[in-house]
């Protein structure tokens, strides 16, 4: 049954309007880094921790729009405070891998970008990311994990198991808003 005065408007995303250029996947690892403190910085420590004894190239998003810097961690760590969101919707479509946070609106930015490899480490306590990554690790979305138990080498291998958002919500939505 039809519900009157309805209409689906599919995901919600501040990168609903950015027209990307065909993007091509480079070989680097992105981290969106966010949260309430201290969860954020403990998230970042871990992060640059593992990076300085891997291979991978990676860029870290910092999630300080309040500050301005970009330093090398060395020659393959780069570390931004922010970016603008061409930009950061740019380097998350040609990232390998895309680290982030389970949040509610962070999710509907990827679902619009249709990223395909995306793992998430939930904010430990914080109930509503737990139960998003929990449910799209169960649908073979996304691969996820506690910070605690986070191996960016074992996530970049499990994540390839999981099909990402593969399908274009916003243009298959599109013929759910015509009444």
């Amino acid at each position: 049954n039809k519900i009157k005065n309805q209409i689906f408007i599919g995901p919600q995303s501040r990168f609903s309007n950015i027209k990307l250029s065909s993007t091509e996947t480079k070989d680097k690892l992105v981290f969106v880094i966010s949260g309430p403190e201290p969860q954020r910085t403990l998230f970042e420590d871990e992060i640059i921790r593992q990076l300085k004894s891997s291979s991978f190239s990676a860029l870290i998003i910092a999630g300080e729009p309040a500050k301005e810097y970009a330093i090398d961690i060395n020659e393959k760590i780069k570390k931004v405070s922010h970016l603008k969101d061409a930009e950061l919707a740019k380097e998350l479509k040609e990232a390998k891998v895309v680290f982030s946070r389970s949040g509610y609106s962070s999710i509907m930015d990827y679902a619009a970008l249709n990223l395909k490899q995306l793992v998430l480490v939930p904010t430990s306590g914080q109930t509503e990311q737990e139960y998003l990554a929990e449910k799209l690790m169960l649908v073979k979305q996304c691969y996820s994990t506690s910070l605690s138990n986070l191996s960016i080498e074992e996530a970049v291998d499990k994540v390839k198991d999981y099909s990402g958002f593969e399908k274009d919500l916003v243009a298959e939505n599109a013929k759910y808003r015509e009444l």
